[in-house]
């Protein structure tokens, strides 16, 4: 691992190096220790890039997501100090970084604007890319974080050349009316294809008996993804007759009040908590239906893998209309409460809830084929602004 002191000095070229040349550096922020979607771009994005390019990753944390596989695939990271709890070392180190690197392109992922200086200072530096990376469509970070990002988004033009987005909805939060890239959140589809094998392995795993309708929500335990909503449906089902059982496929700080809550509602039975897990594909398999009430989103990776599984989505309004790439997805208005989606599951339970074929595959959330499309984005002639 580099720290400070030991910054990557890969030459900075327009364009990808031939065969035994220095291949063009890349700065990448905005990784978390959180393995949520945004990081899952970053990781996808990293293997599409990692042979055209050198990709060092800033961090001001002890630890970042996916960092075994990065490191052992051959990403650099430096390590600058906290950003909250010393902001004039963090300046500091950064510019070390960004002055000494000769990057080619700063790309910065975030789903706030409450941090512009690594973007600021490649400016300064005369980074000739500098990206910007809207992941969400709304503050998830507390009141501070929307403080500054009502403060800093007139800022983006300064120092951003390019402005990326996930969906429309997440490029309106970041950017406003300015011009933006649609970039897709990529995955390797084929891995999520549906196996019927897989499938009665993952049931019986779980204890599911054959006439249970299992739903899954895979998503990090927060307040947007309103895991509150899929205990009213569980308990209309309960209501209905309908022999159904929640998978949580996720962890976070909402888990221990969600627990009480199911004990509360007397739903102990018939709600598993999954954690977090490495086996989504299989646990696709093994579900009949995906819910997604959230309460806002940029574009989530979970419908976009629902719909590689040929899992049929309910998924609420408030989730991108580009997350439909041509699955069996049903949009459903959370104001009229949980009853509409337990009679839908109800509905799908009753037919036996067929499966679709892959509907990503091929497509340009694919990325199996987004190779080409994500070289572009770092080409030093298509600045946005």
């Amino acid at each position: 691992m580099d720290t400070a002191a030991q910054r990557a000095q890969a030459a900075s070229t327009p364009s990808p190096a031939s065969p035994g040349q220095p291949r063009p550096a890349i700065l990448v922020g905005g990784m978390t220790a959180n393995a949520g979607g945004k990081e899952a771009f970053i990781l996808s994005a990293f293997h599409l890039l990692r042979d055209r390019y050198q990709v060092t990753f800033l961090i001001d944390r002890p630890t970042i997501a996916h960092q075994d596989e990065l490191v052992a695939a051959g990403a650099r990271i430096v390590r600058v100090p906290s950003r909250r709890e010393h902001p004039l070392a963090f300046l500091r180190e950064v510019r070390a970084t960004v002055r000494q690197g000769r990057f080619h392109a700063v790309w910065l992922h975030q789903t706030v604007v409450n941090t512009l200086e690594p973007l600021v200072l490649a400016r300064l530096a005369g980074v000739p890319v500098r990206i910007l990376h809207s992941h969400s469509s709304a503050n998830m970070s507390g009141r501070l974080s929307g403080i500054l990002h009502r403060l800093q988004r007139p800022l983006v033009r300064l120092c951003a050349n390019r402005r990326y987005a996930c969906s429309a909805e997440a490029a309106q939060w970041m950017f406003g009316r300015a011009s933006w890239t649609f970039v897709p959140n990529v995955f390797h589809a084929a891995a999520f294809s549906f196996d019927a094998e897989r499938r009665a392995s993952m049931r019986a795993a779980l204890g599911l008996a054959p006439s249970t309708t299992a739903i899954i929500h895979v998503a990090r335990l927060g307040p947007a993804k309103n895991h509150v909503f899929d205990l009213g449906i569980m308990s209309e089902l309960r209501r209905m007759g309908v022999d159904a059982q929640l998978l949580l496929c996720g962890d976070g700080p909402y888990r221990d009040d969600l627990v009480q809550r199911v004990e509360r509602a007397g739903l102990s039975d018939c709600v598993t908590f999954l954690g977090a897990r490495s086996d989504v594909p299989d646990l696709l398999h093994a579900a009949d239906a995906m819910i997604l009430p959230s309460t806002f989103e940029g574009l989530p990776y979970t419908a976009l893998e629902a719909q590689a599984a040929g899992l049929p989505l309910l998924m609420s309004q408030a989730v991108s209309a580009s997350a439909r790439v041509g699955g069996t997805v049903e949009v459903l208005d959370l104001a009229e409460g949980p009853g509409p989606w337990a009679q839908r599951i109800a509905a799908l339970a009753a037919c036996g809830a067929p499966r679709g074929g892959n509907a990503v595959e091929g497509s340009p959330f694919d990325a199996a084929v987004a190779g080409p499309r994500f070289a572009e984005l770092l080409d030093e002639g298509t600045a946005t602004s």
